[in-house]
């Protein structure tokens, strides 16, 4: 069975489900009658409707959410600062644990304790996610006999299942897009990564700084803005499935960056980033379009599966944004993977000439390394 839902669905939102047959035979479940009463309502005027509901909903939807993640990201940025630090000159100098541990195990090269730190909080972090990320999909998958929606995706990859719910799920009280209803660990799951990619936002200006700094803002700002959007909207199946990988490709680039920055052999290094940067291609540039992206822009298969009940989606709630989010993230993998073609050239070139081990991040740092190297001798000579 797949796991049972945070709240049952009310008796008055249940009688919006519409059923219709696939072309294939699909059984499809919808509750889009509830989205048209809401358009309705706000078109009347009535009190208490407003544009903001067509985004808002997610039945499960409360203000305790946002008081969650407002003192979650008050706890993430703590414990970050505790344990990593932040990477503005005046603090650099000061305790971290990361820091602490790597300096006694002598493990890190001279220069790159900061940066080791800096890029061992990002490792742990996707190093969880992508573990509990992966761990909800295999739940929400059921079993053979009573499929969940992640089963049903890898049958039917035309993005059907991120909207409409499986016999399994139906038994649980969902009945399709808008009402579909997150588990509890789902719920959980989500707030936090809301919280973790805010909490990223605040701390940018105390990361190391680099030349796509504006690049960074842009790509946070749409992470949260994606997050929290296909939450509301009762888009979180797309959004786990996108979540996840990401987390995949980000676990290999951090611990990669990690390893760049210790004392380990370059052959375990380069054989990390060439893990890497097969993932990015695989992940971001041909699963995530083909998976995530594709689905949600081309509307011809809506149509058919619902006998031309909807023509297209694109009057619905989201069926712009979505495409409009997901397309942002695409152009910055795009750009980033551009500046991944070129480390890897450089890396070659360094090859070439005689280098031993990766040059390092093909992005500029404000504070070069030689500084960070200069200011621990200083504290050495202190």
């Amino acid at each position: 069975m797949t796991p049972a839902p945070f709240m049952p669905l009310s008796e008055e939102l249940s009688r919006y489900q519409e059923i219709y047959r696939a072309p294939d035979g699909t059984l499809v479940r919808f509750a889009l009658s509830y989205v048209e009463q809401v358009k309705a309502k706000i078109a009347s005027g009535e009190d208490g409707y407003s544009i903001v509901d067509l985004y808002l909903l997610n039945p499960t939807l409360d203000w305790r959410d946002a008081s969650y993640i407002l003192w979650t990201v008050f706890a993430l940025c703590c414990i970050r600062f505790a344990v990593s630090g932040l990477m503005t000159p005046a603090w650099k100098k000061r305790f971290s644990v990361f820091k602490f541990i790597a300096g006694k195990l002598g493990c890190v090269k001279r220069g790159k304790l900061c940066k080791f730190a800096e890029n061992f909080w990002y490792a742990l972090w996707h190093s969880t996610s992508l573990v509990w990320g992966a761990s909800l999909l295999i739940e929400e998958a059921g079993t053979a006999e009573e499929p969940g929606w992640s089963r049903m995706m890898f049958e039917q990859p035309d993005g059907r299942w991120f909207w409409i719910a499986t016999a399994a799920e139906h038994s649980q009280g969902s009945v399709g897009w808008p009402l579909l209803l997150p588990s509890a660990p789902m719920r959980f799951y989500y707030l936090t990564q809301i919280a973790f990619w805010t909490s990223c936002l605040l701390f940018l200006r105390f990361e190391t700084r680099r030349s796509d700094f504006i690049v960074f803002i842009i790509h946070h700002v749409a992470t949260i803005g994606l997050v929290a959007f296909s939450y509301a909207s009762s888009y979180w199946r797309v959004g786990l499935v996108i979540l996840v990988l990401h987390d995949w490709v980000d676990v290999l680039l951090y611990w990669s960056k990690c390893l760049q920055y210790s004392y380990i052999r370059p052959v375990v290094t380069d054989c990390s980033f060439v893990l890497f940067v097969i993932s990015y291609l695989v992940a971001r540039l041909l699963l995530f379009p083909f998976y995530c992206v594709w689905p949600t822009i081309d509307s011809s298969y809506t149509s058919r599966i619902t006998n031309g009940r909807i023509e297209n989606h694109y009057s619905y709630p989201g069926g712009v944004l979505l495409p409009i989010f997901l397309s942002v993230l695409v152009a910055l993998h795009v750009y980033w993977f551009g500046l991944i073609i070129r480390m890897v050239a450089k890396v070659l070139n360094d090859r070439r000439q005689g280098a031993t081990e990766m040059s390092g991040d093909i992005r500029s740092d404000e504070e070069s390394d030689s500084a960070e190297s200069s200011s621990e001798e200083k504290r050495k000579g202190e």
